[in-house]
């Protein structure tokens, strides 16, 4: 497991948000690509690549500079590499079979009447109703519904999944990112926790998650080209296809042909936009102040965890060179 946002920037979230950010972690091939990049990773600048494209001469909306090919850009601008866009501090991009996981668990309680298992967490809608609160300020906020449970608690009985620690602790999986390779521009799922079906028509009917009140959205990208993504689900004569087909298109419409993907038991705070388009771009600041990508290439192939794992590898790296040179000395 490796460590991932550091940023000052959390602090602007409001005085009592949490960046809920999850546990973090990252398959053998992901960590061994980072590690056989170790020297390239601690020479790197990142600095030298801190140009987004969006501040390009004559490019006067976002949008015009999205529509900016890579080979029309100046030479001092363009990476020197097409074939490696997205990792310019490494000597290529993250292999196929790079894998992220991102989960958030929480502990379970029993009601005050003893009855009930319930998470202290938060309810949060997303329905088609969503849509209207995705309007909230420059990127949106995740509304609280109020629970029905004393407490306020969420009841997480056996539409939930739970595990059960070595102190015999209960724990139930509120929220899990699954991010792949498996695109050049990484395939990102979310599930997340509803007793609806807003989104569970596009989860695969496999146990046991098919037995699980957790919704799904997938992307790949922050504008994916599909400019009707409700067609799949729409009047097809299954309410449960059709909820969901009304969910897609409420959004749609907000995000003004932007895909929307976001998990408000992980991200806290970042209901408008997509996580995996941020993590493609690594925009200079993490904060929900844009909903589309900032530039079109990427120092480090998809984490904001760079700037940290960099820092750790240079100190390292460090550490073992004083303790050769020690042993050296007292070598001779």
């Amino acid at each position: 497991m490796l460590s991932q946002f550091t940023f000052a920037e959390f602090r602007e979230l409001g005085p009592h948000v949490k960046p809920g950010t999850g546990t973090i972690y990252y398959s053998p091939s992901y960590v061994r690509h980072l590690l056989a990049n170790a020297e390239n990773i601690a020479k790197c600048d990142p600095s030298a690549f801190a140009k987004p494209l969006i501040r390009l001469p004559g490019a006067a909306t976002r949008q015009a500079a999205e529509s900016t090919s890579l080979e029309s850009l100046p030479a001092e601008l363009r990476p020197s590499d097409l074939n490696n866009l997205y990792a310019l501090c490494m000597d290529h991009e993250m292999p196929p079979d790079a894998v992220m996981i991102k989960a958030t668990w929480s502990p379970v309680f029993k009601s005050p009447k003893g009855t009930t298992d319930i998470a202290m967490e938060p309810y949060f809608d997303t329905s088609a109703a969503m849509a209207s609160k995705l309007y909230t300020g420059s990127a949106g906020q995740w509304i609280e519904e109020p629970s029905p449970l004393e407490a306020g608690g969420m009841d997480v009985g056996s539409g939930f999944f739970k595990i059960t620690d070595e102190q015999g602790k209960e724990w139930v999986l509120m929220g899990m990112h699954i991010a792949s390779k498996t695109l050049r521009t990484w395939m990102w799922i979310s599930l997340f926790p509803s007793p609806g079906y807003d989104w569970r028509a596009d989860k695969p009917d496999l146990s046991p998650w098919s037995l699980y009140h957790y919704q799904m959205c997938t992307v790949s990208d922050f504008k994916e080209g599909d400019a009707a993504p409700w067609i799949a689900y729409d009047g097809k004569g299954d309410p449960h296809f059709q909820v969901q087909a009304d969910a897609i298109k409420a959004v749609a419409k907000v995000m003004n042909g932007t895909q929307w993907c976001a998990n408000p038991y992980i991200e806290t705070n970042m209901a408008r936009g997509n996580c995996i388009g941020c993590h493609q771009g690594s925009t200079e600041s993490f904060l929900p102040k844009v909903i589309s990508r900032e530039r079109q290439f990427n120092i480090s192939d998809f984490s904001f965890s760079f700037a940290t794992n960099r820092a750790n590898i240079i100190k390292l790296r460090q550490q073992h060179a004083a303790q050769e040179r020690l042993t050296t000395t007292k070598s001779n």
